[in-house]
């Protein structure tokens, strides 16, 4: 998991210079608090946190494959948008990975 952030993290430096564009477009696309809510990601139960993130994984399963057959199709707006949720989908389970640890070393 030190890998991916590290890898992570280059990416946002790179980005940094068009980092409100970028925060812009993937707000057009995906709303962030709808998937919070869909995945119970406001819960300060680590049961439920854990749950979400299970269907998260498995949402970003079915999000790459669609992404691939969209790309192979060449329905390039489609594949983008796919993306776009991933790497949405990405930050939140990042976020919830570091609340769900703070809730376990405090209780």
């Amino acid at each position: 998991m030190k890998k991916n952030r590290a890898c992570v993290a280059e990416i946002d430096s790179i980005l940094e210079n068009h980092k409100d564009s970028v925060q812009a477009i993937k707000d057009s696309i995906v709303d962030r608090q709808e998937l919070i809510e869909y995945f119970s990601l406001n819960s300060d139960d680590p049961d439920v946190l854990e749950k979400g993130l299970g269907a998260m994984w498995q949402r970003v399963g079915m999000l790459q494959n669609a992404a691939i057959s969209a790309g192979q199709s060449g329905n390039t707006k489609d594949k983008f948008e796919y993306e776009v949720e991933i790497s949405v989908l990405r930050e939140l389970r990042f976020e919830t990975l570091d609340r769900l640890s703070a809730l376990k070393s405090s209780g």
